[in-house]
Parts: structure tokens; sequence; C-alpha cells
């Protein structure tokens, strides 16, 4: 399917593929939704499209069955976006989070996938922030405007000071 999608730039395709198996594995353990692996990679080569031409309306890409919000959309010029999220099999102490940077081109700036130590599922995404926010600052990204996003609706609150942080983490 990669091979077929010639237009695409190699890197970009398999960070695409790699994020949405990433997605896919946690919707199964953490939801037990089981994705078709077409789906999967379908989904990867149309968000990879989609950063490649740079859609300034999602609405632009028509795919039956792909959710429009599923979808990455690059920020603007001089602002790299990091998008990062982490996985916890519950009845275990370790975890797995992974981040990636690109910029408005949807090129890859930077990435990291690390394993980590935890009891909750929430400790796992406080961290996937905090160690991507230290491995930005160890490469120098940090001085650069950065959009940073998460699927943690109770992180996002927490760092927006729109409430405490849970005290578990």
């Amino acid at each position: 399917m990669i091979q077929n999608s010639q237009t695409l730039p190699v890197s970009n395709t398999v960070a695409y593929v790699l994020w949405h198996i990433w997605k896919a594995r946690n919707q199964f353990i953490f939801h037990g939704q089981q994705m078709n692996p077409r789906h999967v990679v379908d989904m990867a080569i149309i968000g990879a499209r989609s950063a490649l031409y740079s859609f300034p309306h999602p609405a632009d890409i028509v795919h039956p069955t792909i959710n429009r919000g599923d979808l990455w959309h690059p920020p603007d010029p001089g602002i790299f976006k990091v998008n990062f999220d982490g996985a916890f099999q519950p009845n275990t102490t370790i975890g797995t989070i992974v981040s990636i940077c690109r910029d408005h081109n949807s090129r890859l700036i930077d990435g990291l996938t690390q394993i980590v130590a935890a009891s909750l599922a929430l400790q796992i995404e406080f961290q996937a922030l905090l160690i991507t926010l230290r491995h930005l600052e160890q490469t120098g990204q940090l001085h650069n405007k950065l959009i940073i996003k998460s699927d943690s609706l109770i992180l996002v609150e927490s760092v927006n000071e729109r409430s405490l942080p849970p005290w578990e983490v």
C-alpha cells in the first residue's frame, strides 16, 4: 500500500503508519475494539496525504470510513506541532509513551518512544507530557513556538489550570 502511494514522502508515510498502529493498539488494549489493518493503513495514508497537501479545510478530504477529526492538521508556518500519547496495560506497572514533532510542512522534526513505570494510565499520560517537554528542552526545540496535543482531557484541563491534577499523578 505504501509503495502504491508513490507521491508521498516515505518518512512521513512511515511516521503516519506507526502513529495509527499505535492508536489502533490502544483502542484494542483499552476498549477491546479491534481495527481492520487495512483501515489503519488507509487512515495513515490519508493523514499523510492531507499533511502533504496541507488542505486548509478537512472537509476537502473525502473517505467514507475516516472520521475527519482523526486527521492530522498542520500548524501555521513557524510553529511546530507535538503530538504525544501514553499507553498502559492494567494490572502491570509499565507503560509506553510516544511523541512526534512536525513542522507546518508535516516534516518529521523529532520523536521519541520510551517505556515508563506507573500504576495508572493517567500517570502515563502525565509522564508522556513531562518526558516530551524534557526531550524538547534537551534537543533545543523549546525555543520554537509549539502546539502540544494530547487526547487526555484530564491532562489538558490540568495543564490549562481548569482543574487541579488528580493526586495520583
